[in-house]
């Protein structure tokens, strides 16, 4: 399902910025994902592909974690699906952060 990270047209990877990988949802187009994310890291191409390939890095627990992650487009090019290797990435990126950590008074 995800190619092989020594085919990585920027192996170096990058780190997202979380604020955007939590706006992401089917219905996309890859102009948004171009914006927030750039160019695959893979050599997909930007036309006439339906699956954009990335490799993120992200600082957790005084180190840093790389996760791949894969967009998959429909027949009109609109995202539809998003995949995380491992899975636990994508896992660990949605649990919600409780009110009181975000400054805001808890319910």
């Amino acid at each position: 399902m995800f190619p092989s990270a020594q085919n990585a047209t920027r192996p170096e990877g990058s780190f997202p910025n979380r604020d955007f990988l939590a706006q992401v949802e089917p219905g996309l187009r890859k102009s948004h994902l171009l914006q927030w994310f750039g160019p695959p890291h893979f050599g997909e191409g930007l036309l006439g592909v339906r699956e954009w390939d990335y490799i993120f890095h992200f600082h957790s627990g005084g180190g840093i974690t790389t996760c791949r992650y894969k967009v998959v487009f429909d027949r009109a090019y609109v995202a539809q699906s998003f995949h995380w290797q491992p899975k636990v990435c994508g896992d660990w990126l949605t649990v919600k952060v409780p009110a009181q950590a975000r400054g805001q008074a808890a319910p």
